[in-house]
């Protein structure tokens, strides 16, 4: 079966918002529609994105519905979930992929759209990692805004990571699978788990305890999923908590010693995830990790 890898947006394509998971903010998602506009794309809403369900954008059927008429549709080139936050796993079983082998569109987001990464990779689509509408205006996410422009247009993203001294070195190919850590470990079993087997794993977080990040690493290394990896990616890990008797390691050397029996390459720090910047990270599609003395780098 070939990849689902859509094609690169142009002006005058129209792109779906659509909001699988938390309530999303009006001014904030108009603010987005505005950008995406100067991008000279033509933005629709779907039918329920302001809907509110307790936390949610709506009710499991609503949103659901949503997303899978985006998914559907013949005419848009890309659906951005507007947030992440929680629900998408709830409603990810129920959808059906028919409509986008059809029409394959990029699907963008992050966090707890890393259910959905999961779903789409899984069945070989070429998905993307990158900030949302609820984000994409503030400030500190100008540079991830522009981040996805490029990679929504065409141009093959290089994403580099300073040099870390958890690094290590090595030079692998592989595509790559993933997202954030807790939707990781939280769709094994499901139809949003990923195989990882000669594959590039890309991991992220926020505002775990550490001893979160610590069981989770154990529960991927017990299922298999660190093994026979190609080599790993370890995007940022933002706002990690502690107790008062202290876990003892923070998260990168957490991870590190649950990888520390394996020969595969490791960069530590790159700039992606839920701390600004958040560079666009496609999904699915084969990459170059090289992690060498001085720098580390993810090259498509």
């Amino acid at each position: 079966m070939g990849l689902l890898h859509p094609k690169p947006l142009v002006g005058g394509d129209e792109v779906l918002i659509v909001a699988p998971a938390r309530k999303v903010d009006r001014t904030a998602i108009y603010q987005a529609r505005d950008l995406l506009s100067s991008w000279g794309l033509r933005v629709r809403f779907g039918k329920h994105l302001f809907a509110e369900h307790d936390q949610f954008a709506g009710t499991d059927e609503e949103r659901l519905e949503d997303l899978q008429a985006a998914l559907d549709d013949p005419t848009a080139k890309a659906i951005l979930c507007a947030r992440g936050g929680y629900g998408t796993s709830r409603i990810v079983d129920r959808l059906s992929i028919n409509g986008f082998r059809r029409h394959p569109k990029w699907l963008v987001g992050f966090s707890d759209i890393t259910a959905i990464h999961g779903w789409l990779v899984d069945q070989s689509a070429v998905t993307l990692h990158a900030t949302m509408p609820q984000l994409m205006v503030r400030d500190a996410e100008t540079v991830s805004a522009e981040s996805l422009r490029r990679a929504l247009f065409g141009q093959k993203p290089l994403i580099e990571a300073p040099t870390h001294p958890l690094n290590r070195p090595g030079v692998v190919r592989g595509r790559v699978v993933g997202g954030n850590l807790s939707m990781v470990v939280h769709n094994l079993g499901s139809v949003s788990d990923v195989a990882t087997r000669g594959r590039i794993l890309f991991l992220e977080d926020l505002d775990e305890y550490l001893y979160h990040i610590d069981r989770m690493m154990v529960q991927l290394r017990r299922s298999g999923k660190l093994a026979k990896l190609a080599g790993l990616v370890v995007g940022t890990f933002s706002d990690m908590r502690d107790h008062d008797s202290p876990f003892g390691k923070q998260a990168y050397e957490i991870i590190a010693e649950h990888v520390a029996d394996y020969s595969y390459p490791v960069g530590f720090n790159f700039p992606v995830g839920h701390a600004p910047p958040n560079m666009a990270l496609p999904m699915g599609i084969e990459a170059k990790l090289e992690v060498g003395d001085s720098s580390a780098r993810l090259v498509y």
